[in-house]
């Protein structure tokens, strides 16, 4: 109805999530456009609660522990302010279906399990395509975590040069930014030599880099991969089933991006340093949610940008009675690293590329500056 005189139009590129149109289909008639959009909306909510079930039984949590997980993963303040604006990324049941079956494949290393990889992440492409590099994310790390380790030679014999230099880039670097916050100055000048200091992006990255190659420098930690041969052979077969199970899955918007790109119709988007979206505020995890019925409206000031779209953009409360019980079971040693290790790496991520504290770019660069120039992803 609304382009059959326009000559149709390209859908390759939207996020109009595919999935959902498939499944409304044959509920638009019987039900109305309002009454499939809702049944939809309810089936998504729901099944992404059961996907989080599937996922927490196959880690061992019993029944009523996994009932709750499913629950609270359909109660997330995220995916709560998502339903009120981007209904493609309310369709989560693909992320944690896509773990539970790369997990039974490392396991297992059956086929079946393997093409079920394939067709979660095709899955979680056609619910957006930001959930299909989400699942390219967590396979990554998943399996690095598996089959490799970090090692940590016992005597590290450091150049005593190259350390000194980088500690008077740390010290000078340092005491620039400091000096630059406290005196609001926008230029310092060194004899001829002018530096401006219109922001601190520049030289927060470089004090960044410094600290990073003087830590590597004094602990010298190498990445080892740990898997054997005879397991690796079956891992590649394994790994050539999904993404070919997947690819096959995604033929039509790989076609369509085909034509595009013949046709000149492959727009072209840009990376720069300092104009990136900013991620979600640090202290955004820590006040209660805008929603709160008693201090949602004080607390909405303290990091949700003037912006219309805030909202369904940069929620991201988090219930301080489960930090509370995470502490408590951190400090007890009930906590699995892995999962340590992977609500870290995707906090990080989700900060963006700039850390922003109370609403205030600090300008501290987060992992996010260095891979959003990764290619796909």
């Amino acid at each position: 109805h609304l382009f059959a005189y326009s000559g149709g139009t390209d859908f390759t590129l939207h996020n109009y999530a595919p999935i959902a149109s498939v499944i409304a289909l044959p509920l638009v008639d019987p039900l109305g456009v309002v009454g499939a959009f809702n049944a939809v909306m309810l089936a998504s909510i729901v099944s992404s609660g059961i996907g989080l079930f599937i996922l927490a039984r196959r880690l061992g949590l019993g029944e009523g522990a996994a009932w709750s997980s499913g629950a609270i993963f359909m109660a997330a303040p995220a995916l709560i302010a998502r339903e009120t604006a981007h209904f493609s990324l309310v369709i989560t049941a693909a992320l944690p279906l896509f773990l539970w079956a790369l997990i039974r494949t490392l396991d297992a290393t059956r086929t079946k399990d393997a093409v079920l990889v394939g067709v979660f992440v095709a899955a979680a492409y056609y619910s957006d395509a930001y959930y299909g590099i989400y699942c390219a994310i967590m396979g990554t790390f998943v399996v690095m975590w598996r089959y490799t380790h970090i090692e940590w030679p016992q005597t590290v014999t450091p150049s005593p040069r190259l350390e000194r230099a980088l500690s008077l880039i740390i010290c000078f670097f340092g005491a620039t930014i400091l000096w630059r916050v406290a005196s609001h100055t926008r230029r310092l000048a060194l004899g001829p030599i002018v530096i401006g200091l219109e922001t601190l992006y520049t030289p927060q990255l470089i004090l960044l880099l410094a600290v990073l190659i003087r830590l590597w420098l004094a602990w010298r930690p190498a990445l080892r991969v740990d898997l054997p041969p005879t397991r690796l052979k079956p891992l590649m077969r394994l790994g050539s089933i999904s993404m070919g199970t997947c690819l096959l899955i995604l033929l039509p918007e790989l076609v369509g991006m085909a034509i595009r790109a013949l046709e000149g119709r492959l727009p072209g988007t840009e990376t720069f340093w300092r104009s990136s979206p900013r991620g979600i505020d640090v202290l955004s995890y820590l006040v209660p949610n805008p929603n709160h019925p008693w201090f949602g409206g004080s607390t909405r000031i303290w990091f949700m940008p003037d912006k219309p779209d805030a909202f369904p953009e940069f929620v991201a409360s988090f219930s301080l009675v489960a930090l509370t019980m995470i502490g408590l079971a951190g400090r007890a040693r009930l906590l699995p690293r892995f999962w340590l290790a992977v609500t870290a790496h995707f906090f990080l991520l989700s900060l963006g590329p700039f850390v922003h504290i109370a609403g205030v770019n600090s300008y501290v660069i987060g992992p996010w500056a260095f891979l959003r120039y990764v290619p796909v992803v």
